[in-house]
């Protein structure tokens, strides 16, 4: 009835989908591995999503998509992902996905949504999904599966084929070497093969001509729907199975399914072979039952009267049935090719001569057999007509009708073989079955009974007072001691807990069992026997069966009456110290023999910058500094061994990075009985004098740095106005020549220094260099320059070099250049260019409307040799240095790294480099 329920909601199901078809829009169901995106991003990429079609993409591994770097690649293809909401209607033009951790199916056109409860990589998201499309869409179903599922999509896609949609499968590594497609691979069932790019233009096309495609998707044989496919003719339903039923049987319904798929597999091999014979061939499954005709086939055979039937002996021609069950048997039982010549048909009052061949194939090594059998015209035959005899047609048909009755005998005596066979061994299974489990079941009995003893002597040995309780608040069981707090009798098992007067005052006992059933959790309290003042323990557990059900609560009782009066006594002796520990304005701390802190004071804390529990059970040799722990450790160890007190002064690093100056003073710690117990450390903070003591020292270090600073800084502008003074000498003709243009490189490099030096940072603005060195050649840059760039801060080394470089353009300029004449107009430039490690600056200097000759001049001055050789020698520069006809064009590119440059403003953060530090090596420029 069951099976018959289901039968009829899915054709339901299936006139439902074919009434909305006309209306609803393809639906393109991608199933995709996760883990690898790529292929899907090329199918996407080719693939247009127009107003007739939705695609929703569900992944076999959700967790293992890279979810920011797969919306990125989608949208440079200018694609946008809508998340799936439950109950939303299925929109064309869009491109869904699911949420993580969720099952998403599609019924009457909408999204359902539910969590997913099964673990990763069994949870069918693939196939769930696909079946859903294909019992909600029909034919307008497009199944695509890529590789690396993992099986998972299979089912699906089979659904969605039997329902007359476009199933799609990836092209990868599954193809045999005859080019066959293993049958347990995703393209056994899938209609088309193909790679990423083929498939979306596949799908396009389909959707454009569905008329076309539903003839061509139309492949009979597949099941109808996934509970179809599951259920078959003998297998279990699974229309209202549960999911866990669903992944048990999914593997051996898959394995069905490829089943099934053989005869598509067995077809392709059949043509490979049949080209060595002739065309007319038939393709059989181990029972002879044909699985596929090839074309012309007809002319050969002659089905019997009765009963529909696929079996190849069944529709053969009566002239070449004993002929063909001749070399079928011999094919099957010798497992090689068998070939029977000269049989003779009758055909239109005509006999024809026909050969036959039998040859089984096996679609994989351990697969089922089958049988292609080949029908050709034995060569050099012709037909002749057939010589008329006498009764011969009453002899044929009593020759069929023989033949006939020895077919149904053989069917049955077959079937009755297989149902006792499989009776037999049924009766066999059950027999194993039932020995093992009496077996079983006297080793568990034997087992219960010994645990029961156990338990029982258990119970009546142990000093613990346990009340067994079920839901009704019944007494179920109880131990001996219980008898001392209740007032328990033999006769009190099964009576409420409530009728039952206890010796104790414990009112909330059935609110707390109640409680602890319905929230599986503990309950603990203390409980005081009035009149003896005995304390007890109480604790109510849920009682669990051994399926792990709650059946109740189990109450314990543990006489703790010493140890509370024990707790209550410590608790008043350590108020009492810790009431003198902590009026103390040293730290004090105690240790027991192996050195772990059992005790520290507020002070103590304070010191070491540590909360009391990150002390309290740590060794204090973990707390000690590395390079001073064994300063450390050998103070504990005279005062522990000898009971010597010991003095001496550590440094301490605090979890926030301040260092504190302790002075330990360590002493033994005994008992009553004088024995050495422990250490008592009395630490004394010491910080502030310290401090004191560094910082003089430091105020003399920073002056002595002061006063190297200053020489160096000193020795440095001597050597590069020296080296100024030299090359101008060098390149001037005229004193008036050499004093002017001595001047102006002097200021220039005065500028840069008052730039290095305004703050402590020895750092130059490059913007600020440059509008420096403009303004002193009476440029402003709204009138005859243009001065843009990023924030770039320079070295002093390489400011210093630069602003020369940049003196001499605007001193070049204002001779010959831009600046000399009233057209004229210079633009400063730079940017910056490549990532961390590689990264350029790359400075331009540009001057338009000046006119003068292209060709460089023929003397090279101090601003060309400064340009082209001494920045690339000495900041690693590479330069370019052009005369044009519009005016000069200088390009100063260097790399960007913590020796010549850093981007951004300046901050006091920014120490000096090394080239910037007192160095008696440094260069001249």
């Amino acid at each position: 009835m069951a099976a018959k329920r289901n039968k009829t909601t899915a054709s339901g199901n299936a006139r439902k989908a074919e009434a909305g078809s006309q209306s609803a829009p393809f639906i393109a169901a991608v199933g995709a591995p996760g883990a690898e995106s790529l292929s899907l991003e090329r199918f996407l990429a080719e693939l247009t999503v127009g107003e007739e079609m939705a695609v929703v993409l569900v992944f076999h591994s959700r967790k293992a998509l890279d979810d920011a770097r797969f919306t990125e690649a989608l949208s440079k293809q200018g694609r946008t992902l809508t998340r799936a909401a439950r109950g939303a209607l299925v929109e064309p033009g869009r491109i869904y996905w699911a949420s993580l951790d969720t099952i998403l199916t599609i019924e009457n056109g909408r999204f359902r949504i539910r969590d997913a409860q099964e673990p990763p990589g069994k949870r069918g998201t693939i196939d769930r999904f696909l079946i859903s499309v294909a019992q909600d869409t029909g034919k307008k179903a497009i199944g695509i599966l890529f590789s690396g599922t993992q099986g998972d999509g299979a089912l699906g896609i089979t659904a969605i084929k039997e329902a007359g949609g476009l199933t799609l499968a990836e092209e990868g590594t599954e193809l045999s070497a005859g080019g066959i497609v293993p049958s347990h691979g995703r393209g056994a069932i899938a209609d088309f093969v193909l790679p990423p790019e083929e498939m979306a233009k596949r799908v396009q096309l389909h959707v454009s001509h569905a008329a076309r495609y539903d003839e061509a998707a139309g492949i009979s044989g597949a099941p109808a729907g996934i509970a179809t496919i599951a259920h078959g003719d003998k297998g279990p339903d699974l229309h209202g199975g549960t999911p866990n039923t669903f992944h048990r049987l999914r593997p051996r319904r898959v394995r069905s399914v490829q089943a099934k798929a053989v005869d598509a597999k067995l077809a392709r091999k059949a043509k490979a072979i049949a080209k060595r014979y002739m065309p007319a061939y038939v393709v059989t499954d181990g029972n002879f039952d044909v699985t596929h005709f090839s074309d012309r086939m007809g002319r050969f055979l002659e089905p019997a009267g009765g009963t529909a039937t696929l079996n190849l002996l069944a529709l053969v021609h009566n002239d070449l049935r004993l002929g063909l069950r001749t070399a079928l048997t011999r094919a099957s039982e010798e497992r090689q090719v068998v070939q029977v010549d000269g049989l003779r048909m009758g055909q239109n009052g005509k006999r024809i001569d026909v050969d036959i061949v039998v040859e089984p194939v096996r679609d994989q090594p351990d697969g089922a057999p089958g049988f292609v059998v080949v029908f050709k015209d034995r060569p050099g035959s012709s037909e002749v007509e057939a010589a008329p005899r006498a009764g011969g047609a009453l002899r044929d048909g009593h020759v069929r009708h023989l033949e006939t009755n020895l077919r149904v005998a053989r069917e049955r005596l077959q079937a009755t073989i297989e149902e006792l066979e499989n009776t037999n061994e049924a009766l066999e299974t059950s027999k194993e079955e039932l020995q093992s489990a009496t077996g079983e079941i006297a080793y568990q009995a034997q087992e219960l009974g010994r645990s029961n003893r156990d338990l029982k002597n258990l119970m009546e040995s142990t000093q613990i007072a346990t009340i067994f309780l079920d839901s009704d608040m019944r007494v179920t069981h109880y131990t001996p001691t219980a008898t001392e707090i209740f007032h328990l009798v033999a006769t009190d098992l099964g009576r409420p807990i409530g009728h039952i007067k206890p010796r104790i005052a414990y009112d909330e006992l059935q609110d707390d069992a109640r409680r602890v059933i319905r929230s599986l959790g503990s309950v603990t309290r203390e409980i005081e026997d009035p009149a003896t003042g005995t304390c007890y323990m109480a604790r109510v557990l849920p009682y669990r069966s051994i399926d792990s059900d709650i059946g109740g609560a189990v109450v314990t009782f543990l006489d703790v009456t010493p140890l509370t009066w024990a707790q209550q006594a410590l608790r008043e002796s350590e108020e009492r110290f810790r009431a003198m520990a902590e009026q103390a304005e040293v730290g004090i701390a105690m240790t027991d023999r192996e050195g772990r802190a059992i005790y520290v004071n507020d002070r103590y804390c304070e010191i070491l910058g540590l909360a009391r529990g990150q002390i309290v059970g740590r060794a204090i040799q973990e707390l000690t500094p590395p390079d001073e722990r064994g300063r450390g450790d050998a103070l504990l160890a005279r005062a522990l061994l000898s009971g010597e007190t010991s003095i001496d002064e550590i440094s301490h690093r605090r979890p926030n990075g301040s260092i504190v100056w302790v002075r330990n003073n360590v002493n033994a710690r005994r008992d009553a009985a004088g024995a050495v117990v422990g250490c008592l450390i009395v630490a004394i903070d010491m910080t502030e004098r310290v401090r004191a003591e560094e910082a003089l020292r430091e105020k003399e270090q920073h002056t002595k740095l002061l006063l190297a600073e200053l020489q160096h800084r000193v020795r440095s502008t001597l050597a590069v106005v020296r080296s100024i003074t030299r090359r101008t000498a060098a390149n001037s003709n005229t004193a008036d020549d050499y004093a002017m243009h001595l001047e102006g490189r002097i200021e220039a490099f005065a500028r840069t220094q008052i730039m290095a030096t305004r703050s402590a940072v020895p750092l130059v603005d490059l913007e600020e260099l440059v509008r420096d060195e403009l303004l002193a050649h009476a440029v402003r840059d709204d009138q005859k320059a243009h001065v843009e760039g990023p924030s770039v801060r320079l070295r002093t080394a390489v400011a210093d070099k630069l602003g020369l470089a940049i003196h001499e353009l605007a001193a070049n300029a204002v001779k010959y250049g831009a600046l000399a004449e009233d057209g004229g107009h210079i633009d400063v430039t730079w940017s910056t260019a490549g990532m961390d490690g590689d990264r350029m600056l790359k400075l331009e200097w540009r001057e338009t409307g000046v006119h003068m000759a292209s060709a460089a001049p023929r003397r090279r001055g101090f601003g060309t040799e400064l340009i082209e050789r001494t920045l690339p020698s000495e900041i690693d520069a590479q330069t370019a240095l052009e005369f044009t006809p519009g005016g000069v064009r200088c390009v100063i590119a260097l790399p960007i790294n913590p020796r010549t440059a850093l981007l951004g403003r300046v901050h006091p953060s920014d120490g000096p480099d090394e080239d910037d530090r007192p160095d008696e090596r440094r260069s001249s420029p």
